[in-house]
């Protein structure tokens, strides 16, 4: 049991307090003017990003020591989502797109954009090495 209510009650609670009514978009319904039409958050979501510089990649590349990483960051960015489109179909349905703008907030940032960094592509790496387990592999 995590939180203070599990998961697989919260349908039937909804339920009982007949919740469901009040959250269906329909015409005249409080719920149907609030999702679609909001503006963007009032309270922004922050995001901080930290880098692993590598700092000897050539040294490392030719074999001349293991790898020198050292820890950058935080990078905080600031994160607005706009829902745009609202279209409701005859069938009840409703379909609409979010936009996401990100805000560089450099007075919350230890650099600018502009810092050169050299990273590990963590993602190709782990393919490669899935691949070679895969194929090394001994039956």
């Amino acid at each position: 049991m995590t939180g203070l209510i599990p998961s697989k009650w919260c349908p039937w609670i909804i339920a009982m307090l007949g919740l469901v009514q009040d959250l269906q978009l329909t015409e005249g319904k409080e719920a149907r003017g609030n999702p679609l039409n909001f503006p963007p958050r009032h309270v922004p979501t922050n995001m901080k990003f930290c880098f692993f510089n590598v700092t000897n990649p050539q040294g490392f590349a030719d074999g001349n020591g293991s790898l020198n990483l050292v820890e950058i960051g935080p990078y905080m960015f600031r994160e607005v989502i706009e829902m745009n489109g609202p279209e409701i179909f005859e069938n009840g349905t409703v379909e609409y797109y979010e936009k996401k703008t990100f805000s560089f907030v450099r007075e919350e940032s230890v650099g600018d954009q502009s810092e050169l960094m050299t990273t590990i592509n963590a993602p190709v790496l782990s393919s490669i090495g899935e691949f070679l387990a895969s194929t090394l592999a001994v039956t």
